[in-house]
């Protein structure tokens, strides 16, 4: 599928997004490319098409189609944005349905997360380098569960957590599957903020300040 950012442009440079089960991040994806770009996205490798760059979006040791091996890949973590999949949607299903509780003195494990934006900024970054390779992305902060869970509240016009005392949490066994959530660990790929010089944006902050209007995505 191709996807331009301005049709009315002149020339356009054609750009190859390998991406697949993360289909929700295409409107960011245009937008971080901007005017001048035409994105086809796809997972396998057309063989009739030329692109004058080229992209992969893949999980953690995800393993990219045929002939990818000299591009440049942006392993991703849990995605925050709109659309959103996952580990993520499941938190904010729950939070928004009042099953996710706080838990005084008490921190859920902690979570890699990146925000849409950053992506596809990273996406852009990467494609125009050219450089073939893998780097992982992420907010650079890995909130715990919960800090994650306050910020998703707060974006759900101000929604608060209800807190529980620990001891009440353990009676009945609250937030076990939570609690069970495996602990971040460091990627084994090489971090694209220090390859690039880029500089996400940690994904609480983001939901706490950005302001959303009707050209939000």
């Amino acid at each position: 599928m191709s996807v331009s950012a301005d049709s009315s442009a002149g020339k356009t440079a054609s750009v190859l997004v390998l991406i697949r089960g993360r289909e929700y991040l295409r409107p960011y994806l245009v937008r971080a490319f901007g005017p001048g770009y035409e994105l086809t996205f796809a997972w396998e490798i057309p063989t009739d098409m030329d692109f004058d760059m080229r992209v992969a979006i893949a999980g953690e040791g995800e393993t990219l189609p045929e002939g990818a091996g000299d591009l440049p890949v942006i392993e991703v973590p849990e995605i925050v944005c709109t659309g959103m999949q996952g580990t993520v949607r499941e938190l904010a299903g729950d939070v928004a349905s009042g099953r996710f509780f706080a838990i005084r003195d008490f921190s859920y494990p902690r979570i890699r997360v990146v925000h849409g934006t950053d992506v596809a900024e990273a996406a852009r970054i990467a494609a125009e380098a050219g450089r073939p390779g893998r780097w992982a992305l992420d907010d650079g902060e890995t909130p715990t569960l919960n800090e994650l869970a306050d910020a998703l509240a707060f974006r759900m016009k101000g929604k608060r957590l209800y807190a529980l005392p620990r001891k009440w949490a353990a009676l009945f066994r609250v937030g076990l599957r939570w609690k069970r959530f495996p602990e971040a660990t460091a990627p084994d790929s090489p971090r694209f903020d220090e390859a690039f010089g880029f500089a996400p944006t940690p994904v609480c902050r983001y939901l706490r300040t950005h302001v959303y209007d009707e050209s939000s995505l």
